[in-house]
């Protein structure tokens, strides 16, 4: 008769294979959270420019010009609005980013072709497509924005 005081090789290769793969699945879920902390956090800051840049558009009288321009956060301020803003001079976390702005008319039917503006925000921190933080936003232009008698049906 057998003595049924340990484990078999069988069961013990079988116990370390169920271990095994439970570490490396915990292990998989552990580095996939890492990534989207660091894609959140990148993310994040990318809103942050954003917004930095767009708050001065958005508030000032003087109407922003039709332009296509890209660089630094900084390069973009100081181009924007001739100065540049304490909160964003001298941030080292800024130089990875690549900010586009696009300012474009933008027509609305019945109206003319310059009722608004469309301005377009992107912020890069990689080449890749999915790391880009994109702003759309439309702003009514300073110029006469009703139809003429003509245009109208």
């Amino acid at each position: 008769m057998r003595s049924a005081d340990g484990f078999s090789l069988i069961e013990v290769v079988f116990a370390v294979l169920i271990l095994a793969s439970s570490l490396v699945t915990l292990l998989g879920l552990q580095s996939s959270s890492l990534q989207l902390s660091a894609h959140s956090k990148f993310t994040q800051r990318a809103m942050l420019i954003a917004r930095e840049i767009l708050a001065p558009i958005e508030t000032s009288r003087d109407p922003i010009e039709i332009q296509d321009i890209e660089g630094t956060p900084e390069e973009i301020l100081e181009k924007v609005l001739a100065a540049r803003l304490p909160a964003v001079q001298n941030d080292s976390k800024n130089t990875m980013y690549r900010v586009r702005l696009q300012v474009e008319y933008w027509g609305i039917p019945n109206l003319n072709e310059q009722a608004m503006k469309r301005i377009t925000l992107t912020v890069r921190w990689s080449a890749s497509q999915e790391d880009t933080f994109q702003i759309i936003y439309f702003m009514p232009n300073e110029g006469d924005q009703s139809a003429s008698p003509e245009e109208v049906p």
